[in-house]
């Protein structure tokens, strides 16, 4: 049992008008019984999206593509990342729902196959999530969702997920998210806060 505190910062380059580059890196605390406290940078993710809009409706459907890497800048031996390479791939349907179309709901499907460290018996993980983002009074909005999966250790797992999002400008945001696994032992309670740009 223990603690584990994540701060994240995101960098988002449009391609197009359609697609997207993002570099995400994630800083983790973890204080764990009877353990030193680490802090180390976790495994960095490059990722690629491309969006198909169904521009004919109003609040038609936009289907969202997604490939990533991870890099092995984690340290398995700390608890914080994997140190190896991993890579995934995604799709996301959202659409606009609601009297007011001020929700955006969505729900995906994706694949990640896990970088194999030394002396781990780790599983690639199939997963997949629905829920929604509501805009509140500007600059305000909120994010929830739900996502169901086995984790690398090949144990079944669902997470709920919440966060609220400052909106600094169109393109700056301040996000944090709170996420609870909801496991009969319990599971983990963990905390990130993110800023993220999109140029």
């Amino acid at each position: 049992k223990g603690d584990r505190t994540t701060l994240i910062g995101s960098y988002l380059y449009g391609l197009n008008g359609d697609a997207e580059l993002s570099v995400t890196v994630p800083y983790q605390r973890l204080s764990l019984q009877g353990k030193a406290r680490q802090s180390d940078v976790s495994d960095i993710q490059l990722a690629y999206r491309k969006y198909a809009y169904d521009l004919p409706r109003l609040g038609g459907a936009t289907l969202v593509y997604s490939g990533k890497v991870f890099l092995p800048t984690g340290d398995a031996n700390k608890g914080i990342g994997l140190g190896e390479f991993s890579y995934g791939a995604s799709v996301t349907g959202a659409r606009s729902v609601g009297v007011e179309g001020n929700t955006l709901g969505y729900l995906g499907v994706g694949y990640t196959k896990v970088g194999d460290p030394t002396g781990v018996d780790l599983k690639d993980v199939l997963y997949y999530w629905v829920g929604g983002v509501t805009q509140l009074r500007a600059p305000w909005s909120i994010q929830y969702d739900l996502l169901r999966m086995r984790s690398p250790a090949d144990e079944s797992m669902t997470r709920l997920m919440v966060g609220a999002r400052y909106s600094l400008t169109p393109t700056r945001g301040i996000q944090l998210n709170l996420k609870k696994e909801l496991q009969a032992d319990g599971g983990s309670f963990t905390v990130s806060l993110g800023y993220s740009a999109r140029m």
